[in-house]
């Protein structure tokens, strides 16, 4: 039996693009594709479906099987400035070609005019899925 595992991150969610990390170096999309974490993302496991990746700030996480108050979850509608600047430590410590990778095939700004097509560097709150 498997079950879904919900995580609150405060960043980008990377579980289904990982084509711009093509662009690296080889050594570098080695890493990627062997220890993403060593590179800066975050990660969690899944037994049925793609890893959930991301990349920023992991801020809580829940699963189905147990209740989860609708207060906890409002809370992290806006991120604190102490998120924030975990976000912004997080990019910083990205090597600079992962960072430039990230950046030619996302983009800063919404890539349609109301600001809701493509993903982008702009952080947001999130429940990025995983199942175990």
């Amino acid at each position: 039996m498997t079950y879904a595992i919900g995580h609150i991150v405060y960043g980008i969610d990377l579980t289904y693009e990982r084509e711009w990390a093509e662009n690296l170096p080889q050594d570098l999309k080695d890493a990627f594709e062997d220890e993403p974490t060593s590179l800066g993302f975050e990660n969690s496991y899944s037994g049925n479906g793609e890893m959930p990746l991301w990349l920023g700030v992991l801020l809580d996480e829940f699963d189905e099987c147990n209740n989860y108050r609708i207060t906890k979850i409002t809370k992290w509608a806006n991120p604190s400035e102490e998120t924030k600047q975990k976000w912004e430590k997080a990019v910083a410590a990205l090597e600079p070609e992962v960072y430039k990778a990230l950046l030619a095939s996302f983009g800063e700004e919404p890539q349609s005019p109301d600001g809701s097509g493509g993903l982008t560097l702009r952080p947001e709150m999130l429940i990025i899925w995983g199942s175990s």
